[in-house]
């Protein structure tokens, strides 16, 4: 075995926590009495084969990772294999295995198939390295996929950061977000901004949304917030708790579980709001609380918020969040949030608003990568731009964030550089 797999006892399996972990526990198989017809006529149904697979970042990136994947309901027995990646062809020989948990999620269409969802956590990993994983039942495998763990410290690195999907995922949004990825191989991680589907409890919907950035999401890490149309009143997307594993480290409240969260990586603290569940202001003020703990308490150089709503309107006819700009806004600028990664108005804008609450001025940006468009305006904005379908290319290294937008023929729309103190 590999020596970096025996300085350590490198793997050992940890369930979900807090309010995750008693929806995932290990389940046995469903009766074989499902009708066959009715998955059968699924537009995205699941298989023995795992797919859905995404690859989601933890409290520590440099020594663990979180993956999650879906089956169909005679997968009762979840089995990942983890190995160093060291460009043999022989790593096979050195695979440990880890056992998943499970979840079961039923129709959300009013039919009767069941899919099982599993998670796996990979721990004792080293930083910066490269690791081969696969996931399966023990008979039936996927594909050997690749992934790469933090480093400890600041190091220069990048990512992908996009608005709303939503709409014709597959057909319209799919060139979009494949040409994020390609446009630089070397990305960390793929950061969603809300809305990523239309509507909340439709598998088919989300199957496109899977399909649309394919297998390479089982390789870089995803970072989610929900929008609007990951709710129905107050109740997220059946699917949202299943196929994400966020970081259970925000307010101590069920509903906020899994969609307010710090992930920090390699120095740079990203956090995530749930400006839906805001509009209840028992909501608004959980967040504003914990975030004044976040921000106080953070040792990371660089801090990034990413929440659905806009702190000011980036369309025609739309407004600002009240409670947002009531809550959020003076922590923000009271602690040095330099910049701010938002959705919802479906047009791109950028800018920045004078501090009133303290001495730091925030950078704000409102974008949309997928086909729904509203007209632009935003006043407030240095860049405001329409009836375009953008991503952002985000650089970070110890000197400041770098910035791109662009379309998917390469095209750029925007670009800008923040230095540490916000300029």
């Amino acid at each position: 075995m590999d020596r970096a797999l025996n300085r350590r006892a490198f793997l050992k399996m940890t369930g979900a926590t807090g309010a995750m972990a008693a929806a995932f526990q290990p389940v046995a198989a469903l009766s074989q009495g499902s009708k066959a017809q009715e998955v059968e006529n699924r537009v995205f149904a699941a298989s023995a084969i795992p797919d859905r697979i995404l690859l989601i970042p933890t409290e520590d990136s440099a020594r663990s990772q979180c993956v999650t994947w879906r089956t169909w309901e005679k997968v009762s027995n979840p089995l990942a294999q983890i190995a160093v990646a060291d460009g043999s062809p022989h790593f096979t020989s050195s695979a440990v295995t880890v056992p998943g948990t499970t979840s079961v999620l039923k129709a959300t269409d009013g039919k009767d198939w069941r899919d099982y969802y599993h998670r796996v956590f990979f721990t004792g990993l080293e930083p910066e390295a490269s690791y081969h994983y696969r996931l399966g039942d023990g008979s039936t495998w996927s594909e050997w996929f690749l992934f790469k763990t933090s480093a400890e410290t600041l190091k220069p690195f990048s990512f992908i950061y996009l608005g709303d999907a939503q709409n014709n995922i597959l057909s319209e949004w799919s060139h979009v977000v494949r040409r994020a990825r390609v446009q630089d191989p070397d990305i960390r991680f793929m950061l969603h901004a809300g809305d990523l589907v239309n509507h909340e409890d439709s598998d088919e919907e989300w199957g496109q949304w899977h399909q649309g950035d394919g297998w390479a999401q089982s390789g870089i890490s995803c970072l989610a917030t929900p929008g609007n149309h990951e709710y129905k009143l107050e109740s997220i997307s059946p699917q949202w708790n299943h196929q994400f594993a966020f970081p259970g480290n925000g307010p101590d409240s069920r509903r906020l579980t899994n969609t307010v969260y710090y992930v920090d990586y390699q120095n740079v603290r990203f956090i995530s709001l749930d400006t839906t569940l805001m509009h209840n202001p028992y909501y608004a003020r959980k967040q504003r609380i914990w975030l004044k703990e976040c921000l106080k308490n953070n040792p990371c150089r660089w801090t990034i918020a990413f929440h659905h709503h806009p702190m000011r309107a980036g369309a025609s006819g739309r407004t600002g969040h009240f409670l947002l700009n009531l809550h959020i806004r003076p922590l923000y600028e009271k602690y040095g949030v330099h910049l701010v990664l938002q959705g919802h108005d479906h047009t791109y804008a950028r800018g920045s608003l004078k501090p009133i609450f303290g001495k730091y001025r925030p950078t704000y940006m409102v974008s949309v990568s997928g086909p729904k468009m509203y007209t632009a305006s935003a006043s407030w904005a240095d860049v405001s731009v329409g009836n375009r379908q953008v991503f952002q290319h985000i650089s970070v290294d110890e000197e400041a964030l770098h910035v791109k937008s662009l379309i998917s023929t390469g095209e750029l729309v925007d670009s800008f550089s923040l230095n540490h103190a916000g300029v």
